[in-house]
């Protein structure tokens, strides 16, 4: 476990570097929408706990994955919970003025936690977003009754993308600017080359590739593990709203469209049956190799036989729901998917790919419903 000072001297380096200044963030948790009566809050684990009632210490910021700030078993006691709810209603205020280029956010635990995410990708935030503010308070949180919550903050448009799951308008401070409609670009020409590349990869070429990497059937897959569940990326399925009277609800109907992922969980170099190599790092998205999209079909192919499974190409499926949102808040509803996984080797006869995960979007019964956790996420 990291140390205090370790960390405190990392936050400062990172940002120093990146911002030149240093910025630290605190939030105080209240139990009304004025943030005038603050809770006694605790909370169990964190190495940051400095003794301080309804202290929550934002840590280092988004560039500090590794060492994300947990706050484990939080109790809110005087905070309200509805009636047939298992959530509190808790109000937040920031300890210290918050930079104009800055936001603040808190994240419960993916449903699918114990086994990790998706891939071992840096821009996936630890868990799903509930909150993203760009303003010092007072916003409004529900926290589930005894959550593990995280949080954390960005600055600058680059860092505050992978907090804004799918709501583009989030890299930016300013509410006004939420949904807005964006000046038109000016058109980019695409080269040759760029295109061929391009259309390589899209759906109907995976799908001709798939094809004939299932035809050779050159590739031989040993499954170590699996199937287990996996989160996927938390994007936005409906778009941002004011509750200002009475009840007010999200009705969900989006199209979300998946596809089968495939990653190395080390750092290796792969070989495919025609003898091409590509030095894969972990948690790297193997189709993504523009040149070796069929060799990539020949891995994902041998393990989804191997397994009983298929291989997804871009499908797009509709995922539904009605969810309430609290009065006198401003918020949008995000879908993660949840993935189920297999990590096998796989030989194609030029040495063994080992540790490469496999994981399809989970469905229902019918395989018409996605699986996976919608969230309410305040701004």
């Amino acid at each position: 476990m990291y140390t205090m000072q370790f960390v405190k001297l990392a936050a400062l380096a990172t940002f120093l570097n990146a911002h030149d200044t240093f910025a630290r963030y605190s939030l105080i948790p209240y139990s009304d929408s004025s943030c005038k009566n603050p809770i006694d809050a605790s909370y169990n684990d964190n190495p940051h706990k400095n003794g301080d009632t309804g202290y929550f210490d934002l840590g280092g910021g988004i560039s500090s994955w590794s060492g994300a700030y947990w706050f484990m078993d939080t109790d809110f006691p005087g905070a309200q919970t509805p009636s047939g709810s298992s959530a509190y209603n808790v109000w937040w205020k920031n300890g210290q003025e918050l930079d104009p280029s800055c936001r603040l956010a808190l994240l419960t635990e993916y449903s699918q936690t114990t086994y990790g995410r998706l891939g071992v990708d840096p821009v996936q935030p630890p868990g799903n977003v509930i909150v993203n503010a760009g303003r010092d308070g007072c916003f409004y949180s529900n926290i589930p009754v005894g959550a593990n919550i995280a949080g954390t903050f960005c600055c600058g448009g680059g860092d505050c993308k992978s907090l804004a799951v799918g709501n583009t308008a989030l890299t930016r401070r300013g509410l006004d600017d939420v949904d807005a409609v964006e000046k038109p670009k000016a058109k980019t020409v695409i080269e040759p080359e760029a295109l061929e590349a391009r259309e390589a990869l899209s759906p109907a070429a995976r799908a001709v590739a798939a094809v004939h990497a299932r035809d050779d059937k050159k590739c031989k897959s040993t499954v170590k593990d699996g199937p287990y569940p996996v989160a996927g990326y938390q994007t936005l399925v409906a778009n941002t709203q004011t509750c200002t009277t009475g009840a007010c609800s999200f009705i969900v109907n989006h199209g979300v469209s998946v596809s089968t992922s495939l990653t190395s969980t080390k750092d290796q170099t792969i070989t495919n049956s025609a003898g091409v190599s590509v030095a894969a790092t972990a948690g790297s998205e193997l189709f993504g190799f523009e040149t070796t999209v069929t060799g990539s079909y020949e891995f994902a192919i041998a393990i989804g036989e191997s397994t009983g499974t298929g291989v997804e190409n871009g499908t797009t499926v509709s995922v539904s729901n009605n969810l309430g949102q609290a009065l006198g808040t401003t918020a949008f509803v995000t879908f993660t998917p949840t993935y189920n996984c297999y990590t096998a080797d796989v030989d194609c006869g030029n040495g063994i790919a080992e540790g490469l995960e496999f994981c399809n979007p989970a469905t229902d019964g019918s395989g018409d419903t996605l699986l996976g956790d919608y969230t309410v996420v305040y701004i």
